[in-house]
């Protein structure tokens, strides 16, 4: 029996298989996304308000020797919006018609100035007058006989009243505006306790 050789030569190759290059296989970065912008808003500018019912106001009517009816119709409505005691009043002529009724609250240290257009209260805000509290004490003439006073003292037309105090004296300090507006106010001193004109000044 022939020998039987069986020569297994096993011959292992290991080829590997060469790998792929590697590239860059990341894929192309996403250009970053820019935040939304916020759509423009529109003018925040609010429409200017305006007095409901009103028109442009008629200049304020001068009185000769009088307080005007429509100075004595602004006392009215700011007493109706804010009580208490008149301690000034201010004619429109200068602002379009616009009385200023300055009135110090029972109890309070500090008056309100007190807007008034054609009858109408058109604001209010604090007013900066520090004498208001001792001016008021004692005050027995209001502010409508003061004025009523300088009349009889002066001629003209009316154009202001404060109560101030002045040497320890409440004082009625009411500015008339003369006849021929050509010289300045002229001025009437009216203690407010007596009711007597302390001073007159031209």
């Amino acid at each position: 029996m022939a020998p039987f050789a069986i020569a297994a030569l096993a011959l292992a190759a290991c080829t590997s298989a060469p790998s792929a290059p590697s590239g860059d296989s990341s894929a192309p970065a996403a250009p970053a996304q820019s935040a939304a912008q916020p759509a423009p808003q529109g003018d925040d500018q609010a429409a200017p308000q305006s007095t409901p019912g009103t028109q442009t106001p008629a200049p304020t009517q001068a009185v000769m020797g009088a307080l005007p009816d429509a100075g004595v119709g602004a006392i009215a409505a700011a007493l109706a919006t804010q009580p208490g005691t008149v301690v000034g009043l201010d004619d429109g002529i200068d602002d379009n018609g616009e009385w200023e009724v300055d009135i110090l609250p029972d109890g309070a240290n500090k008056a309100v100035e007190v807007k008034v257009l054609n009858g109408q209260v058109t604001g209010t805000q604090p007013d900066t007058d520090d004498d208001d509290v001792l001016s008021v004490q004692g005050m027995t003439v209001p502010i409508e006989a003061a004025i009523t006073k300088a009349f009889t003292m002066l001629q003209g037309t009316f154009d202001s009243a404060d109560l101030e105090m002045l040497n320890g004296v409440p004082t009625w300090v009411i500015d008339i505006d003369p006849p021929n507006m050509a010289d300045d106010d002229q001025k009437v001193q009216i203690n407010a306790v007596t009711g007597e004109a302390v001073l007159v000044a031209d």
